[in-house]
């Protein structure tokens, strides 16, 4: 049962049906989870990451429910409603006993296609035209969970794992996502770490870059407008508009806030548009200052610290892209963090559980 859940809920995480900021169908499926476990399955977990995690979102409690009696705002109840949902679902995933990781792969691989042939059939949205965002509510969600669920399938990389990653970089083309580009260069590159030659790995390899060769042409010829439209944003990249829109001006315009945080609410303090940090990085050290950044380094340090080399480079391409995208409110970013951790607990060679 929470299996099924798990990947149920994985598989629902890429529709978004309701406005930004409102749970999605993925959300009430966790919750399901959540309360299954919780009354039939409940035991406590000891693993170190969790009690990491727990400290850091005392401190966002603590934190915002400051800035709320002083402020009188509900917007800071709002930030702890969803931190404590997401700490619930970390610790719920953790608790799974078992995850048949092939199937999750294929469910993986399943979901990209799907996307790609939506992509090619003109099937879904462009909130941002050109750009695709499958059924997110903009293209840089579909991005980061591509990411995402790219450092969850190559965990154990197989014989199709080069012809993923180059389907998951043809969706990221599509949402034309400047960063998530450069975070599937740091897959590839955390790929070759892991090279093995072989008759069956070379095939496929050779397969695969030969559809990737054959579909960028046939995007390139049928989608010209589209194309141009890529190169020009890199282009016309402006570093400090990006840095603005980002957040990342707010820094140094309010320093007040960099040691203890001003709490995650009451946006319109710092933002002319009432919008809130779009970094993920630059949101925690704002809202939660030095000191809830480091909670949360020693948090994301307790997974990287026990994973391989090639495990490393991969566990960072989500991580990286979070300097341009703030992605801690999606669900897939629990997904990825707690697959990992799932991983550290039964990793053996002959083990085909997560």
């Amino acid at each position: 049962m929470g299996e099924l859940l798990f990947l149920s809920s994985y598989f629902s995480s890429k529709f978004y049906i309701f406005e930004s900021g409102l749970p999605q169908p993925s959300h009430f499926l966790i919750l399901i989870l959540l309360i299954y476990f919780l009354i039939f399955n409940f035991k406590a977990i000891g693993d170190k990451s969790l009690k990491a995690l727990f400290i850091f979102v005392s401190y966002v409690v603590v934190v915002n429910l400051i800035w709320a009696i002083i402020s009188g705002s509900q917007s800071y109840l709002n930030s702890i409603v969803f931190w404590v949902f997401n700490f619930l679902t970390f610790s719920i995933f953790i608790s799974i006993e078992k995850i048949r990781f092939p199937l999750f792969q294929n469910i993986i691989l399943f979901s990209f296609i799907i996307i790609f042939l939506c992509w090619l059939l003109g099937v879904g949205r462009y909130n941002f035209n050109p750009r695709y965002n499958f059924f997110f509510n903009d293209p840089n969600q579909l991005a980061f969970w591509v990411l995402c669920s790219l450092s969850i399938y190559l965990i154990k990389p197989n014989k199709l794992s080069l012809f993923v990653i180059l389907l998951g970089f043809l969706i990221v083309i599509s949402s034309m996502s400047r960063s998530a580009i450069l975070g599937i260069v740091l897959i590839f590159l955390g790929y070759t770490f892991n090279f093995k030659l072989n008759i069956k790995s070379i095939f496929f390899k050779v397969i695969s870059i030969f559809i990737l060769f054959v579909s960028i042409n046939i995007i390139i010829y049928n989608n010209q407008d589209e194309v141009s439209y890529l190169i020009d944003r890199f282009a016309e990249t402006d570093i400090e508009d990006q840095a603005d829109i980002r957040g990342y001006t707010a820094l140094g315009k309010y320093p007040e806030y960099l040691l203890f945080g001003g709490g995650q609410g009451e946006y319109n303090r710092f933002s002319s548009t009432n919008h809130e940090i779009h970094s993920t990085w630059a949101g925690i050290l704002f809202y939660y200052g030095f000191i809830g950044l480091l909670l949360f380094l020693i948090f994301l340090w307790t997974i990287w610290s026990r994973l391989s080399f090639y495990e490393k480079i991969i566990f960072l391409a989500p991580l990286v892209y979070g300097f341009s995208t703030y992605g801690l409110r999606a669900s897939i970013f629990w997904f990825f963090l707690a697959t990992y951790v799932m991983h550290v607990k039964f990793k053996n060679p002959g083990n085909k559980d997560i």
